[in-house]
């Protein structure tokens, strides 16, 4: 953030040293100013505080070289800031008043000081020392060796030969092996799991495990969002490994070469052999085994295929089981013959699946209105060709889902849908009074009535012909099932959007902090809705992406305002996220070799991993084929001697060296 727009006074008043505490902490109030008013020396310790947790680097890197800084925060910058710590004007003074103080340092932050070429020597020799009279508890192999291969320590690499190389790919081996043992992602990092998919699509096989729970549905958004993007040979990866579930999905929707999806059909996994079945790119013959499949739930896969031959739709028309009925009920090409069959089928099942189909004109309405099943009188209620003359009677039929279906059917008449909106069970009302068919006259009389009606209101709320008038009336009103219907309204202006959106926000905050959950819809819930509605801006969808949610992850990538701007927003969320991970070793192991043997890793993640503590990353980094030059000149004044030694090697090895 520049300071372009700042008046030169209050630039000037942030940078001096003059400048009062009190009014340096009113000055830190404005976003633009905060990196000046974190350099600046008289800038108190609590406001410094307070500007370390802000998101912008250059604030924190402020903070970490300022000498004001009390020293608990300059160590705990120092694991994320250890060059602008070792920079700090106060470190000379330390060393004299207080000579012991970087003893307190974690090891995080010794892993990071020890990746610089600047780190005093003296510090490298008490550290060595403490470690040798075992007088420090927390020392690791991996701080052990860290120290060891300092460049202050071990010297320089004169020649980066094949004896140096053999002991530098000893410990990747190790560190590989070591990686591999660990178990499962945590839970926790299921979200950054959901980001890096997103970001890249071809980590989906990998990554998939670490989000996968079969009462789960996130999974299979993540996939459908990824899909589009997938090479073939992530796709085929996906057919043979990890959980059934997945693989049948991917078997449903990718297009696969015939011979493979033959193999497939021979399986010994119904899940598999139905997703063959459902597949688009099932090529006719096929389809013709897999009807004759011993399973039927493959066969009613089957016989939903549109490819599906005449003859064989014609075959089963007769089969005695009544879910492959149904699935030849809902086929596209049934004769008007073969559908008259089925509309006095002896399963309801098969005459309500029927009934979509039918012509408004059909004879058969009237029958099938009046049949004993509430199921195959709901179809015929939901029918948009339903025959006028029926729906009175239907209005009044005891079986709530008949109504439900009927108060939805998007060709209902005015006066009928006028008419639920006075029906005695809730969930009709509250369906009758979203139907779009409602004059304007009819909804201010339904929003100003007294009753004040809940389930008429939340209906209202979802109308898509409800006046701005009514719908800012509403989101005033402190009832979060109106507030969750309003965020599907798709005619909410933004300015209702954003206020629900400031609300909910600084509700959920408050339940986090004070690890509460409340009846009724939560606010987690509100803020999934509002990420999907189409009018949502950037703005607000950044602020949503920071809840760090998986659902919400999901809508916010696949949702047409980041889609039309490349999905950086979720490429830079991602790096924020991970650069905290990466550098502070919170990333888990098991994930970190995984995104560094791949050649296609943007230059942005090797530049995070340039900063990690374990000095083995930063020189596969050094040994990256993507490491851009200007990455590789950072890495060959790294503290690690075999991290300094291959990036030289690199460099040297490049064109015009």
């Amino acid at each position: 953030m520049t300071t372009e727009n700042v008046p030169p006074e209050l630039v000037a008043e942030a940078q001096d040293l003059d400048t009062t505490p009190e009014r340096l902490i009113e000055l830190s109030q404005q976003p633009a100013l905060r990196p000046l008013v974190a350099a600046n020396p008289a800038t108190p310790p609590a406001a410094l505080e307070q500007l370390s947790r802000e998101r912008d680097l250059t604030v924190r890197r402020a903070v970490a070289r300022n000498p004001n800084t009390s020293l608990d925060l300059l160590l705990e910058l120092a694991r994320e800031f250890p060059h602008e710590f070792l920079s700090n004007p106060i470190l000379p003074l330390l060393n004299l008043t207080q000579p012991d103080f970087i003893k307190q340092a974690s090891p995080q932050a010794w892993l990071q000081l020890l990746r610089c070429e600047e780190t005093p020597l003296l510090w490298l020799r008490w550290l060595n020392e403490d470690v040798n009279l075992s007088r420090i508890r927390w020392f690791s192999d991996e701080t052990m060796w860290a120290l060891q291969w300092h460049v202050a320590i071990a010297g320089e690499i004169s020649e980066f030969n094949q004896q140096w190389q053999h002991i530098a790919s000893e410990a990747v081996a190790d560190y590989e092996r070591r990686s591999s043992q660990v178990g499962l992602y945590p839970r926790s990092f299921s979200s950054t799991l959901v980001l890096l998919a997103l970001a890249m699509p071809d980590l989906y096989p990998e990554l998939v495990e670490g989000i996968y729970l079969p009462d789960d549905e996130c999974w299979r958004r993540l996939l459908l969002a990824s899909f589009p993007h997938l090479h073939q040979g992530t796709l085929l990866k996906l057919v043979s490994e990890g959980p059934l579930a997945v693989r049948a999905e991917v078997v449903r929707l990718a297009a696969l070469p015939p011979e493979l999806l033959q193999d497939l059909a021979k399986g010994p996994e119904v899940e598999i052999r139905s997703a063959v079945a459902a597949n688009p790119a099932t090529p006719p013959a096929l389809l013709l085994s897999l009807i004759e499949d011993p399973s039927g739930q493959v066969r009613s896969a089957a016989a939903l295929h549109p490819q599906l031959p005449a003859q064989a739709l014609a075959r089963l028309v007769h089969s005695p089981e009544s879910e492959v009925r149904r699935a030849v009920a809902s086929h596209p090409a049934l004769g008007a013959s073969e559908r008259e069959l089925f509309a006095t089928d002896a399963s309801a099942e098969v005459r309500a699946a029927v009934v979509p189909y039918l012509p408004p004109e059909s004879a058969l309405f009237r029958p099938l209105a009046a049949d004993e099943s509430p199921q195959v009188r709901a179809a015929v209620a939901a029918h948009p060709g339903l025959p006028a003359t029926l729906i009175a009677s239907l209005t009044r039929d005891p079986a709530l889902e008949v109504v439900l279906a009927l108060a939805g059917n998007p060709c209902l008449p005015t006066e009928f849908a006028e008419q639920l909106c006075a029906h005695p069970e809730e969930m009709v009302r509250r369906r009758a009074a979203s139907h779009p068919a409602l004059a304007p006259e009819i909804l201010h009389h339904l929003a100003a009535s007294r009753k004040q009606d809940r389930a008429v209101l939340a209906g209202l709320a979802r109308n898509p012909q409800t006046p701005t008038e009514i719908l800012a009336r509403l989101v005033e009103l402190d009832d979060r099932e109106i507030h969750l219907a309003l965020c599907q309204q798709p005619h909410l202006p933004v300015s209702l959007l954003e206020r629900l959106a400031t609300h909910y926000l600084s509700e959920w905050r408050r339940q986090r902090a004070a690890l509460v959950a409340e009846e009724n819809a939560q606010p987690i819930e509100i803020l999934r809705s509002l990420a999907a509605h189409p009018a949502a801006p950037l703005t607000l969808l950044e602020q949503l992406l920071r809840l760090n949610d998986s659902e919400v992850a999901i809508t916010v990538a696949t949702h047409p305002q980041v889609s039309a701007q490349g999905q950086n927003l979720i490429f830079e969320y991602l790096l924020e996220t991970l650069r905290e991970e990466i550098i502070k070793a919170d990333l888990p192991s098991r994930l970190r070799p995984l995104l560094l043997q791949r050649p296609d890793l943007p230059p942005a993640l090797l530049e995070l991993f340039a900063e990690s503590g374990r000095w083995v990353e930063r020189y596969l980094v050094s040994r990256h084929v993507a490491a851009p030059p200007s990455l590789l000149e950072t890495l060959a004044r790294d503290g690690n001697c075999f991290v300094r030694a291959a990036a030289r090697a690199r460099l040297a090895s490049q064109p015009g060296s």
